[in-house]
């Protein structure tokens, strides 16, 4: 529900701040019911780092992101910036066998006797571990740039259904999912140019 600081007298003019933040395009029409249609810039979204997993996915995988608490990760259009090493991360730590995983240091549990802080420490060295072993990184940014690929065709067809909506919550919707699409495509654009750099 909306709640107000204080009373209004009927008809008085409200401000919101929308979270004092810069909010996706997603966020201000989940939570406000709209999408500023002025808004030209390409979006970055969040994807949950579960739409990483696959059915063979390691539980140790799964136990380092719940670890370093990466429940999910930004992409956006940005040829530059578009694909940061938290999502190869998490598509590495999803991707990587348990073998792997343990060449890189980890065994599932990072409690080890250490205070928090040293664990912690451990989960992002066998992150960075697993992204210098070039079989792990390079089936993870394949898995990557493949599920963005797929989120983006279900973003293009969520367009088609909503393109011709005349309320202004379908408007808004089409414009939400048509700023996740350009970032979703933009991303496996960045993608594809980081993974030619790698080779």
């Amino acid at each position: 529900g909306v709640r107000a600081h204080c009373d209004y007298d009927a008809g008085e003019q409200v401000y919101d701040s929308f979270a004092g933040a810069k909010l996706l395009a997603s966020d201000t029409f989940v939570r406000y019911g709209f999408v500023d249609l002025r808004n030209g810039d390409p979006e970055a979204i969040r994807v949950p780092t579960s739409a990483l997993r696959l059915p063979e996915s390691s539980e140790a995988g799964i136990a380092l992101l719940d670890y370093l608490q990466l429940s999910d990760v930004t992409v956006s259009a940005d040829a530059t910036s578009g694909i940061g090493d938290d999502a190869i991360g998490a598509a590495a730590a999803l991707t990587a066998t348990d073998d792997e995983l343990a060449e890189a240091g980890w065994s599932g549990d990072a409690k080890h006797d250490n205070d928090d802080a040293s664990s912690a420490a451990l989960a992002e060295d066998v992150l960075a571990s697993l992204l210098s072993l070039a079989p792990v990184r390079a089936r993870a940014s394949s898995h990557l740039q493949a599920t963005l690929s797929s989120m983006a065709a279900h973003a293009d067809l969520a367009i088609e259904r909503t393109k011709d909506g005349s309320s202004f919550v379908v408007a808004s919707a089409h414009a939400s999912v048509r700023n996740e699409s350009c970032a979703l495509h933009g991303a496996v654009r960045a993608l594809e140019l980081r993974r030619k750099r790698d080779i």
